[in-house]
This record gives C-alpha cells, structure tokens and sequence, in this order.
C-alpha cells in the first residue's frame, strides 16, 4: 500500500508558520513578563543604591546568587553583625538570591547594569548556573529554547497558570524545609543524575563587560562554588567537566584577578534539605568559614 503524503507546498506553509510563531515569540514577549520584569528591576536597583549609600568608610558587599546561596548564607544581619565586629569599618551586605537563577534571568532583570552603575566594593557570584548549565551549551538551541519557553509561558497565562519567577533579598520563611531536619532523598536523587555542562569563557560576554568595569572601580569579585553532599560532589562534574571549570576558573583568574571560593571540606548529609541546599545547622557552618575567610581577605587588603 502506498503511503499518501501531503503536497510539499503544505509542509512548507507548516514550517513558514511554525517558524513565524518562534519569530515572534523572539522578538515580542509577553508584557506581562516585560512589567514583571520592570518592577523587579526597579526593586534590585533601589536595593543596590541602598546597599552603597553609605559612607565611604564603609564596606558594601553584595552576593549574587540562587536558592543555594540563599540557603548557604541565610542569616545577613548576623554575618553583617560578625564582619563588622571584627575591623573598624561597618559592612553592609546585599543578598540577590533568585530561584532558577541562569544567565537570561541575569540579563531580564540587569543585574550587571546595576552593579556596574552603582559598583559595591566586593562582589560575590555563585558559579553554578552562571558558569554551569544543566544542558550542553549551544547557541543556537538556547534561542530556540528560550523561544519554547516564552510560547509555553503565554499559554499557561492563557489558560491562568502562575509562572515561577522570584527575587528574594528577604529572610527564609520559619516553615520552609531549611528549618527542618527531614532530607529529600526523592531530589538527592534527581540532583545524583543530572548532567551539568561548564560554559565558556565567550558563552558569558554581558557578565565579561561587568567584570571589566567592575574592576576599574576597584571592586573585588570573587566566585562562590557551593558545598554538596559527598555523593553529589563527587558526581557534580565529570572528568572533562572539571578540566573545563578549571580552565574557566584560570582565565577569570588571569583576566579579572577572580578568585574561587569553596568550603575546604565536605559536610555531612544531615548538614542538608536534599544535598544541595544547606538546611540551618550546614548554613551556620558556611556562614562562620565565610566570615572568617572574608575577614582574612580583608587582613591582606589593609
């Protein structure tokens, strides 16, 4: 039995619409997203303002991070209190956690706008998401991905679905798991099976602008790799994948004088939600080596 196929005209008014959709997907997107996006930006600015308003015998800090740096360095009045403790100078400190943090987000709410406008004196960047993906880099198909993801987004407004986007620069809910001492072993093992793939050095041409500027201010930047589980760690990258962040982390190093911060040893599971994210008793660890080490860098710099 032959097989019948639609007239070749017809497949190429299908891919001509198709690709009239991405198109304007592109090039239009949702307004919505776009006032969403105003006030975020204009909460973020007024919040970086504040952060460097003060005197200049203060010290500004500001950490750029996702849930993970949220979790990891929760409590800011006490490590703004500790920093401050041990020099003369005051600190302030800014936290931009933003769930789902990657380098679009990054750039919808012009965070590198921002801090180079109004530029603290130190800097600090979580590497994951920014430096690492969870999906192979290709140029090409983060376009169309993104084009994927605004078309699903304008359906889901259609049909009065929320979508999740979310600036936290506030303390962590007292129900929120990070007070618990239940761990998910159900996302432990989704985190034990991702593939997460290390971008390169031209991948991050908006954040190398910032950095360039950054540093003509006399900001310090320094990247933050978060702990994990040891189970997770020692899958976290593969062989390559560490060849790659080490090489990255090199060039930052030699361009920008960017140095990387990880906790020296591996904490315990129970120090975690789910192997990722730091429940109350890991946070307090981190946050007392963080202090510790930033009081030393500031030590060396004076």
């Amino acid at each position: 039995m032959n097989e019948i196929s639609p007239p070749l005209k017809i497949w190429g008014y299908a891919f001509s619409i198709t690709a009239l959709i991405i198109l304007v997907f592109m090039i239009f997107p949702n307004n919505t997203d776009n006032q969403k996006h105003k006030y975020t930006q204009n909460k973020l600015r007024k919040a970086i303002i504040k952060n460097n308003e003060t005197s200049s015998t203060n010290t500004s800090i500001v950490l750029l991070g996702s849930s993970l740096t949220r979790c990891a360095l929760e409590n800011i009045p006490q490590i703004e209190s500790e920093l401050s403790k041990k020099k003369s100078r005051k600190s302030t400190v800014l936290r931009v956690s933003i769930d789902g943090l990657n380098n679009e987000t990054i750039d919808q709410i012009r965070f590198f706008d921002f801090i180079t406008k109004y530029p603290p004196n130190y800097l600090f960047i979580e590497i994951n998401h920014l430096n690492i993906d969870d999906k192979s880099s290709n140029e090409m198909f983060d376009i169309l991905e993104s084009s994927l993801e605004n078309m699903i987004s304008f359906i889901k407004k259609t049909l009065g679905f929320s979508i999740n986007y979310e600036i936290m620069i506030s303390k962590t809910s007292l129900e929120s798991p990070f007070y618990k001492d239940h761990f998910d072993t159900v996302i432990y093992s989704q985190l034990l099976l991702k593939k997460r793939f290390v971008r390169t050095f031209l991948q991050n041409k908006t954040a190398n602008k910032a950095y360039a500027e950054l540093i003509k201010s006399n900001t310090k930047i320094i990247f933050l790799d978060m702990p994990r589980a040891s189970k997770l760690e020692s899958v976290w990258l593969d062989k390559n994948q560490k060849k790659k962040l080490d090489a990255l982390m090199d060039t930052y190093k030699q361009k920008y004088g960017i140095e990387c911060w990880k906790y020296p040893s591996t904490m315990n599971d129970s120090d975690f939600i789910d192997g990722g994210h730091l429940n109350y008793k890991g946070a307090k660890k981190y946050e007392q080596w963080f202090v510790t080490k930033f009081n030393l860098l500031i030590c060396i710099n004076f």
